[in-house]
C-alpha cells in the first residue's frame, strides 16, 4: 500500500475497468446502436468477465473468442467466430425454410423469381411486407412481414 491509496493492482484494475467503460460507450454510440449487428467479444479470456459486467451494450452476445484478436491471423479469427454464429446461422435459415412453405402454401411465397418479380410490380404485396432471399445466393424468394429491429443473437444471423 501506498500510503492510504490502493496497491498497484488496484490501479491497474481500476484503469482497466475505466478503459472498457470508454471502450463499451464509443461501440455502443458508434457501431451497435447505428447498424442493430451483434457484437462478439475477442479478448483474452481473464478479460471476459469484466467487459460483460461494465458493458451496456445490448447487442452483446454470451459467446466470445476467448483470445487476443492480434494472436489470429484474419482467416483464423473469422473461423473462430462463424463457429460461434454457425449454429445460429443455421437454425435461422430453417425457420426460414419452414416459413416460406407456409408462407408459399397460403399464397403468400413463391419459388420461382419471375412470379415474385411480377408481383412486385403489379404491387401486390400486402403494406409492410418485403422480399427476402431465404439464404445466400438464393434463388427462393419470400414476402416478410417487416417488424422492429431486434436485438436477439438469433435475429442477427
Amino acid at each position: 500500500m501506498h500510503h492510504g491509496h490502493g496497491s498497484k493492482k488496484d490501479e491497474v484494475d481500476i484503469d482497466t475497468e475505466r478503459f472498457f467503460r470508454a471502450v463499451d460507450r464509443a461501440v455502443l454510440e458508434h457501431h451497435s446502436r447505428p447498424s442493430s449487428l451483434s457484437l462478439m467479444l475477442a479478448a483474452l479470456p481473464e478479460y471476459h468477465a469484466l467487459f460483460r459486467r461494465i458493458s451496456h451494450n445490448p447487442f452483446l452476445i454470451a459467446e466470445g473468442i476467448d483470445i487476443h484478436p492480434d494472436a489470429l491471423s484474419v482467416d483464423a479469427l473469422r473461423d473462430r467466430a462463424w463457429r460461434i454464429v454457425e449454429p445460429y446461422y443455421y437454425a435461422r435459415l430453417a425457420r426460414l425454410v419452414e416459413e416460406f412453405a407456409r408462407a408459399k402454401s397460403n399464397g403468400l411465397g413463391a419459388d420461382d423469381l419471375a412470379l415474385v418479380a411480377e408481383a412486385a410490380v403489379a404491387d401486390r404485396f400486402p403494406a409492410g411486407w418485403m422480399l427476402q432471399p431465404v439464404g445466400p445466393r438464393s434463388t427462393t424468394w419470400l414476402t416478410r412481414r417487416l417488424t422492429t429491429s431486434s436485438t436477439t443473437w438469433e435475429s442477427w444471423c
